[in-house]
């Protein structure tokens, strides 16, 4: 499988189509948005990987924006089986 990897990167033909492509980022996003929607409700958070190591990424992701861009928000998190829940708490309103 390397020697493949190997010759397709050397005449440029390997691409990785899901690396450097923004998708977190704006899944990210959105997420932030629909918790600002719903204070106080709790959502799914999920990425677009489908594996719960991914999932629990974004939601790091997450809280560290919240931090650095809203600290007056207090996130909180649940882990359900498989499947990861958030909600936050603002304290300006």
């Amino acid at each position: 499988m390397d020697s493949i990897r190997e010759y397709a990167e050397a005449h440029g033909l390997w691409r990785d189509t899901h690396k450097c492509t923004g998708r977190t980022t704006r899944r990210c996003d959105a997420f932030i948005q629909k918790l600002f929607q719903n204070v106080g409700e709790e959502i799914q958070i999920c990425d677009h990987y489908g594996t719960p190591s991914a999932d629990e990424m974004l939601v790091h992701k997450i809280i560290r924006r919240l931090e650095l861009e809203h600290p007056h928000v207090k996130p909180n998190v649940r882990f359900s089986g498989r499947r990861v829940f958030m909600s936050i708490t603002d304290d300006k309103r």
